[in-house]
């Protein structure tokens, strides 16, 4: 089975909706702890080795903070000088700062959940892997994976409606080693053909027809994407469960 060492953590987003204009979204504190703290905590547990955190948006913040290791986990920090364009920018820099022969995660700094999610999904040993939870409300915001013969075969805005299956992606995934020189050639012409403004989503989704992607679901596991402030208080209330 293929082990997952590295990780790419994008942390450049400017984060309006939430109000806090002064800070880095991974910065904001659930139960005394930042989100970043509980990210390097995680990876670590799953057996991470090394971390390349994409800066944008209060981005000397996270350096002073957390420095270049966490105990075993060594931290990488690239620059992004067009956060305020697309995802797309973040996720591709972030992939040119690791090795080429690993695998990886990458994932949206933004979400509070359990360890063993990212810990299964660190254990996957498909092209490409999603963490799917079917049972997440829509409301328009979310990212929803649609599925067939279990494989995922879009994601995007809004329903999925003539798919085996539907849910929201939590914003976190596993690149194994053999699809990473052809992952980041079609992000390189994905920005080339359309630009940098797209979020990562729209370049991954249309790349899924050609690969294998699959899923893991997360159905009944406290996790929370945040956005707005109400997702500040519903992740209060998930602490207990984590």
């Amino acid at each position: 089975m293929e082990r997952t060492k590295d990780a790419v953590i994008l942390a450049a987003g400017v984060g309006k909706r939430l109000g806090r204009k002064d800070l880095p979204k991974c910065l904001v504190e659930v139960g005394g702890r930042t989100l970043m703290a509980r990210h390097l905590e995680h990876l670590a547990a799953a057996g991470i080795e090394r971390v390349v955190v994409v800066l944008g948006h209060g981005g000397e913040q996270i350096r002073e903070r957390f420095g270049e290791r966490r105990g075993a986990l060594a931290i990488t920090y690239v620059e992004n000088p067009d956060y305020r364009r697309g995802s797309v920018i973040s996720l591709l820099l972030g992939l040119y700062a690791q090795d080429l022969d690993k695998s990886t995660l990458w994932m949206d700094a933004d979400v509070l959940y359990p360890a063993k999610m990212l810990a299964d999904l660190a254990g996957s040993n498909a092209e490409l892997t999603f963490l799917l939870d079917p049972t997440s409300d829509d409301t328009g915001e979310e990212m929803v994976l649609g599925v067939t013969d279990d494989r995922v075969l879009r994601i995007d805005r809004g329903g999925a409606p003539g798919f085996d299956l539907e849910g929201e992606s939590v914003g976190f995934f596993n690149l194994s080693a053999r699809l990473r020189v052809q992952f980041i050639a079609h992000l390189e012409k994905f920005i080339e053909n359309r630009g940098g403004d797209d979020e990562y989503e729209a370049a991954v989704n249309s790349l899924l027809p050609r690969i294998e992607a699959r899923y893991i679901s997360v159905a009944g596991q406290p996790w929370t994407e945040i956005d707005f402030p109400k997702d500040l208080e519903k992740a209060e209330r998930l602490l207990a469960s984590l």
